[in-house]
C-alpha cells in the first residue's frame, strides 16, 4: 500500500510513499513493461529488488522524458526492513516515440553485509501490432567489506507474437554472470 499525489508544479510532480514496487526489471518493475511471459525469469529474480518501503518523487520534463528519484529502505529489505540503511535510487525515461521506449536506472545502498551499487538499462520496442521485443541489461557491483567488489552482469531479450486477442506467445532468453556468486548467493550453479 502507498499513497499517491500528484502537486501542481510546472507538468506535475508525481509523490509516491509507501511499498513500492521496483524501478527495475523489464518484466514487472515500475520502470519496466508488463510481463507477457507466464513467469519470471533469473532476471526478475537475482537482478532484481523486491518492493520495499520508500518515497518516490517522479516529473515529466516533456512528453517524451520523465525522471524519477526514490529512497528506500534498502535495495533488497523486503516486506519487513532487516537493516537501518537506505537505498537511493533514480531513472530517467525516454519515449522517442510511441513505439520506443528506454528507462536509464542507476542505485545505490548498504546492506547488511557490505553495499550495492550499479545500473540497469530497460528497452521496449513495439514492430507492429502483433510483435514486441524488449531488453534488460544490468550491472551489479557487491561490495562487502574485507573481500571487496563482486560483480555480476545480466542481460536479457524478450519477444512477443499476438496470435489473436486472445493468444499470444512470448519467448525469453537471458544470460547471467556472477563469478563469485555474491548477488546469487550461489544458487542454481551461478
Amino acid at each position: 500500500a502507498y499513497v499517491e499525489l500528484n502537486v501542481p508544479i510546472g507538468t506535475g510532480l508525481n509523490v509516491k510513499a509507501g511499498h513500492l514496487i521496483s524501478l527495475l526489471n523489464y518484466e514487472s518493475g515500475d520502470g519496466g513493461a508488463v510481463n507477457d511471459n507466464f513467469s519470471q525469469g533469473y532476471q526478475w529474480f537475482f537482478t532484481g529488488n523486491g518492493p520495499s518501503a520508500g518515497v518516490q518523487l517522479g516529473y515529466n520534463i516533456t512528453e517524451q522524458i520523465d525522471i524519477k528519484a526514490r529512497v528506500s529502505n534498502g535495495l533488497y529489505a523486503g516486506p519487513i526492513d532487516n537493516n537501518n540503511n537506505k537505498s537511493y535510487m533514480a531513472a530517467i525515461g525516454y519515449k522517442p516515440t510511441d513505439k520506443l521506449w528506454f528507462s536509464l536506472i542507476g542505485f545505490t545502498g548498504r546492506e547488511n553485509a557490505g553495499s550495492v551499487s550499479g545500473g540497469s538499462l530497460l528497452a521496449g520496442y513495439q514492430v507492429s501490432d502483433k510483435i514486441h521485443l524488449g531488453t534488460e541489461l544490468d550491472y551489479f557491483d557487491f561490495d562487502t567489506p574485507g573481500v571487496g567488489g563482486s560483480p555480476l552482469y545480466s542481460a536479457g531479450l524478450w519477444a512477443s507474437y499476438t496470435f489473436t486477442e486472445k493468444v499470444m506467445l512470448a519467448v525469453r532468453g537471458e544470460f547471467l554472470s556472477d563469478r563469485d556468486g555474491t548477488g546469487t548467493a550461489g544458487l542454481l550453479g551461478f
